[in-house]
């Protein structure tokens, strides 16, 4: 039986990789404040899901590009479950969540991965593996957010917005790459980017660094051009709207006469309402 002061044991603890294959852990307990005894005859094995694994002959390289995924995102994604954290894939929250909960057994595990590689071949066979998953797992977590009594309904319109104009506005796809480099979720060649990208990306890090510290401070020169650019978006929209109503004013007048009948049979009171005043007024009813 060997005595360490808790400092020592605290340095040797720290030391540690609890993920490393060939590291073990000592059982201890404390006999005072000041010293720990530890037991050398009640070693434990500390083993994570990729050492398990490994032990069972998989190669992690080859295991994660028969599941359609990078070296890396298999790594983060195994990571996430041994922290007891959500994929936002459901496809691989529900795949490694089956592989964690049944890590002991080779056989269960063999059949997992062996059931998962043929249901992605299956996918890639019909050609619409991705996009399928990918429509999945978007239309699974705004129904999930939704359901919440917080959820930020500019989200969607600024995700919507980013589907109708990252194809003319470079840099959503550039904030996108940017974004999920950083989540892991894909792999970029940091050391040769474009110039444009590394300027991007540098100056994006920095707002957002600086954002996180609280240490962001007002750039009045473009907090100007911002503003300009607001009251010009607002000031065409406005003049949109009012050319659109110009334009359709039968149709809508005749629309909203519709509701309002619908709402007076359903018992709702309507007092001296202008059908003029409500499309000026761009009430909605």
């Amino acid at each position: 039986m060997k005595a360490l002061k808790k400092s020592s044991f605290t340095c040797f603890l720290s030391g540690l990789n609890l993920r490393s294959c060939a590291n073990r852990l000592y059982c201890a307990c404390t006999v005072d404040n000041d010293t720990l005894l530890l037991y050398n005859n009640y070693e434990v094995e500390i083993m994570s899901i990729k050492e398990k694994l490994i032990d069972y002959g998989y190669n992690l390289s080859e295991l994660a590009g028969n599941i359609s995924i990078s070296r890396r995102t298999l790594y983060n994604y195994i990571d996430k479950i041994e922290l007891k954290q959500d994929i936002a894939n459901n496809e691989y929250d529900v795949f490694f969540k089956k592989i964690y909960n049944n890590i002991n057994d080779i056989s269960e595990i063999n059949s997992i991965i062996k059931h998962f590689i043929e249901r992605m071949k299956v996918f890639e066979q019909i050609d619409i593996k991705k996009e399928m998953i990918l429509q999945r797992n978007i239309i699974d977590l705004m129904r999930k957010d939704l359901h919440t009594k917080d959820y930020d309904p500019a989200i969607y319109l600024f995700i919507k917005t980013l589907i109708e104009s990252y194809k003319k506005e470079v840099q959503f796809s550039d904030f996108a790459q940017y974004v999920l480099s950083l989540n892991s979720f894909i792999e970029i060649d940091v050391n040769n980017l474009p110039t444009r990208q590394k300027a991007f990306y540098s100056n994006v890090y920095k707002i957002m660094n600086l954002s996180k510290k609280k240490k962001l401070e007002v750039d009045n020169e473009y907090l100007s051009k911002f503003i300009e650019r607001y009251d010009k978006i607002k000031s065409s929209s406005e003049l949109n709207r009012q050319k659109y109503i110009e334009e359709n004013r039968e149709l809508i007048e005749t629309l909203l006469k519709e509701k309002l009948l619908k709402k007076s049979i359903e018992g709702v009171k309507l007092k001296n309402i202008s059908i003029n005043d409500l499309i000026d007024s761009n009430l909605d009813i």
